[in-house]
Protein backbone atom coordinates (compact mmCIF):
# COMPACT_ATOMS: atom_id res chain seq x y z
CA UNK A 1 0.00 0.00 0.00
CA UNK A 2 1.13 3.52 -0.72
CA UNK A 3 -0.18 6.77 0.76
CA UNK A 4 0.20 9.85 -1.37
CA UNK A 5 -0.57 13.52 -0.98
CA UNK A 6 -2.11 15.58 -3.76
CA UNK A 7 -3.71 18.95 -4.30
CA UNK A 8 -7.04 19.68 -5.92
CA UNK A 9 -6.90 23.21 -7.28
CA UNK A 10 -7.34 25.14 -10.50
CA UNK A 11 -9.90 23.53 -12.81
CA UNK A 12 -9.61 20.27 -10.84
CA UNK A 13 -11.60 21.85 -8.00
CA UNK A 14 -14.70 21.39 -10.17
CA UNK A 15 -14.28 17.60 -10.22
CA UNK A 16 -16.61 15.57 -8.05
CA UNK A 17 -15.28 12.90 -5.72
CA UNK A 18 -16.22 10.09 -8.14
CA UNK A 19 -14.65 11.95 -11.08
CA UNK A 20 -11.43 12.28 -9.08
CA UNK A 21 -11.48 8.53 -8.43
CA UNK A 22 -11.83 7.91 -12.19
CA UNK A 23 -8.90 10.26 -12.92
CA UNK A 24 -6.59 8.36 -10.57
CA UNK A 25 -7.84 5.00 -11.87
CA UNK A 26 -7.10 5.98 -15.47
CA UNK A 27 -3.69 7.38 -14.58
CA UNK A 28 -2.71 4.15 -12.81
CA UNK A 29 -3.92 2.00 -15.71
CA UNK A 30 -2.07 4.15 -18.26
CA UNK A 31 1.11 3.90 -16.19
CA UNK A 32 0.60 0.11 -16.18
CA UNK A 33 0.97 -0.13 -12.40
CA UNK A 34 -0.16 -3.39 -10.75
CA UNK A 35 -3.10 -1.98 -8.78
CA UNK A 36 -5.24 -4.28 -6.66
CA UNK A 37 -8.93 -4.55 -7.58
CA UNK A 38 -11.85 -5.52 -5.37
CA UNK A 39 -13.41 -8.92 -5.81
CA UNK A 40 -16.92 -9.33 -7.10
CA UNK A 41 -19.11 -8.67 -10.09
CA UNK A 42 -17.91 -5.08 -10.68
CA UNK A 43 -14.25 -4.89 -9.62
CA UNK A 44 -13.14 -1.44 -8.52
CA UNK A 45 -9.59 -0.24 -7.86
CA UNK A 46 -8.61 -0.31 -4.20
CA UNK A 47 -8.15 3.42 -3.73
CA UNK A 48 -9.41 5.11 -0.59
CA UNK A 49 -9.53 8.86 -0.21
CA UNK A 50 -9.84 11.03 2.85
CA UNK A 51 -13.01 13.05 3.41
CA UNK A 52 -14.49 14.30 0.14
CA UNK A 53 -14.27 17.97 -0.74
CA UNK A 54 -17.35 19.70 -2.09
CA UNK A 55 -17.36 20.61 -5.77
CA UNK A 56 -15.76 24.03 -6.24
CA UNK A 57 -13.61 23.81 -3.10
CA UNK A 58 -9.84 23.55 -3.56
CA UNK A 59 -7.54 21.61 -1.25
CA UNK A 60 -3.76 21.48 -1.03
CA UNK A 61 -3.21 18.65 1.43
CA UNK A 62 -5.45 15.78 0.37
CA UNK A 63 -4.42 12.18 1.05
CA UNK A 64 -5.30 8.87 -0.56
CA UNK A 65 -4.23 5.23 -0.17
CA UNK A 66 -3.72 2.82 -3.04
CA UNK A 67 -3.15 -0.93 -2.82
CA UNK A 68 -0.97 -2.81 -5.30
CA UNK A 69 -1.05 -6.50 -6.20
CA UNK A 70 2.73 -6.73 -6.72
CA UNK A 71 5.69 -4.99 -5.17
CA UNK A 72 6.89 -2.00 -7.19
CA UNK A 73 10.36 -0.46 -7.19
Amino acid sequence: MIRYRFSKDGDAKYLSHLDLLRVFDRAVRRADLPIEYSKGFNPRPKISFGPALAVGISGSGEYADMEFSDKID
